[in-house]
């Protein structure tokens, strides 16, 4: 969390990190101690267990348009919360705009998307449109929102497991350029007020969002939620923070994988292949499987190689060797790193918080 608090005051951004990636309400608590303006959230329930964890300024990175949910916000608001609200069409800010006017602590950001992609206007003269729409509704602007990890921010070529893809940083930074192009456009025809919040970055590409937004507008808020455990598959590829992935880093200032999972192997039924006790149910596969790490052995974790994840089960996977595999065994406990945080913080309700030589130190419990 210190590497990303320094890396946002060093470049004079704000991070309100995504509350959907563990949902824990003592990660929350950390994020906030380590700078963060405030969280982002995905629902209002999202929302609600951020709020509860201390977060005052909360941005609601989708569009609510369901009604029993936008009661549940009006309430949050009234608590005491501050929310902005991604809105992308004149139809979502008319169904949102009498609970905005209800509760003036709720505002809007106009939300500019890809195509092709998810929500947002498509282009810098629809937004002008819906930011029009906005002020004819009398609610609060808060400024312009995006996001740009949708398209590929690689910074070393890709494995076979990932598609082997090659660095490549072109489309998200012609994406980010365009959206600074239209809120310029916005600010010069008074659509858009001088000082307004940006708020942009996932985890992949925070440092070309704060590059070309920062200057622009206002406040640049990033909104990235993986950092907060790293991991050992996608994100070593693509985060500014990874060493190796970006220039003059220290190694105080980069991320290091901490989401782990312990397993057992429980058969080994044919040559070269075993079968261990986690599967679907326990991690994301979304981007890429697990990389089995090391074993423990005779008190000491010693590294493993040369198995690969082949076929994974609801509860179990199967390890194929290939090469020179380190020999793992029935009842070997085994270590692996995760692909993609969020997919895998999801599956648990306790995770155990561990020192460098093992030892249970803290219980983390999620909110899922």
């Amino acid at each position: 969390m210190d590497a990303m608090a320094n890396w946002c005051a060093t470049h004079g951004v704000l991070l309100a990190p995504h509350t959907k990636t563990a949902m824990a309400p003592e990660l929350i608590r950390r994020q906030l101690a380590a700078g963060a303006w405030g969280m982002t959230a995905s629902t209002v329930r999202h929302a609600e267990v951020a709020f509860a964890a201390g977060a005052r300024r909360l941005i609601l990175a989708h569009q609510i348009v369901d009604t029993a949910q936008l009661e549940a916000l009006s309430r949050l608001a009234d608590s005491g919360a501050q929310i902005a609200v991604f809105v992308d069409s004149s139809a979502g800010l008319d169904i949102l705009a009498p609970y905005a006017r209800r509760s003036p602590s709720i505002t809007v950001l106009a939300e500019m998307g890809i195509a092709g992609g998810r929500t947002g206007v498509r282009s810098a003269q629809a937004l002008y449109e819906l930011l029009d729409h906005i002020h004819s509704r009398d609610i609060t602007l808060s400024g312009v929102s995006a996001y740009e990890g949708l398209l590929p921010a690689i910074r070393r070529p890709l494995p076979p497991a990932y598609g082997a893809i090659p660095p490549t940083t072109e489309a998200v930074t012609e994406f980010v350029s365009s959206l600074a192009d239209a809120i310029t456009g916005a600010i010069d025809r008074g659509l858009l007020a001088a000082d307004a919040i940006i708020t942009a970055g996932g985890s992949s590409a925070f440092d070309i969002v704060a590059d070309r937004l920062s200057g622009v507008a206002g406040a640049v808020i990033l909104r990235s939620g993986c950092y907060v455990t790293h991991d050992d598959g996608a994100y070593v590829y693509v985060s500014p923070l990874q060493e190796g992935n970006s220039p003059n880093l220290t190694p105080a200032g980069t991320l290091q994988p901490a989401l782990r999972l312990w397993a057992s192997v429980v058969s080994a039924p044919e040559p070269g292949k075993v079968i261990v006790n986690i599967g679907h149910r326990d991690f994301g596969d979304d981007i890429g499987s697990p990389e089995l790490l090391a074993r423990a052995t005779g008190g000491e974790v010693v590294p493993a190689s040369g198995w690969t994840v082949a076929q994974t089960w609801d509860q179990h996977v199967r390890l194929d060797s290939s090469g020179q595999a380190t020999g793992l065994h029935v009842g070997d406990v085994v270590l692996f790193g995760i692909s993609h945080p969020c997919t895998t913080f999801d599956k648990w309700r306790v995770l155990l918080e561990i020192d460098d030589d093992h030892t249970v130190v803290d219980v983390i419990e999620t909110r899922f």
